[in-house]
């Protein structure tokens, strides 16, 4: 299933835990996806979310800038934070670690921020790669793919970054 429904679930049973943990887990396949798609290399990851989102900000030239409007750079200083957030939550307070009579709670308005910005996050970023992946018959309209991070094949609903990188390739578009 797809991973914003798995995190929808855990919302729904209360493991807000788990939903910090999917939260981090999509927005880390998001920004490796893209950055696979811009450098045609396989990316190793160390798991440090943020030095795989500054990677991906610097691919795709949104670092703050001097010369940009300050409101822009507010804008993704914010989206800097957020990822910050929820990389520190998911280490120090989900259930990825033991954290014995340390752990702090987790609340559903924190679960609920934490996947509604991941959501906003994955879906924001590749915002540039969706012309392309517009031309791709088989996926149906990029929007859709990023909206709902799955595409259909022959009738069965596919959520996978990598698939999004293979078919391109294969029929000679990317």
């Amino acid at each position: 299933r797809e991973l914003p429904e798995r995190i929808k679930d855990d919302i729904e049973n209360h493991d807000y835990d788990s939903v910090i943990t999917k939260s981090r887990t999509l927005l880390e396949e998001v920004l490796i996806f893209i950055i696979e798609h811009l450098t045609h290399e396989k990316y190793k990851s160390g798991g440090d979310l943020i030095k795989i989102y500054q990677e991906t900000t610097d691919l795709l030239n949104m670092r703050q800038k001097s010369e940009w409007d300050k409101r822009v750079n507010e804008l993704l200083g914010g989206l800097h934070k957020l990822i910050s957030a929820i990389s520190s939550m998911r280490n120090m307070n989900s259930d990825a670690h033991g954290a014995g009579s340390g752990r702090i709670q987790i609340k559903k308005r924190e679960a609920l921020l934490a996947a509604h910005s991941s959501m906003m996050i994955a879906e924001y970023l590749p915002y540039e790669m969706q012309k392309a992946l517009d031309l791709i018959p088989l996926v149906g309209s990029s929007t859709d793919i990023f909206r709902t991070n799955t595409f259909r094949i022959f009738g069965k609903l596919i959520w996978s970054p990598y698939l999004l990188i293979t078919i391109p390739v294969l029929i000679g578009i990317l």
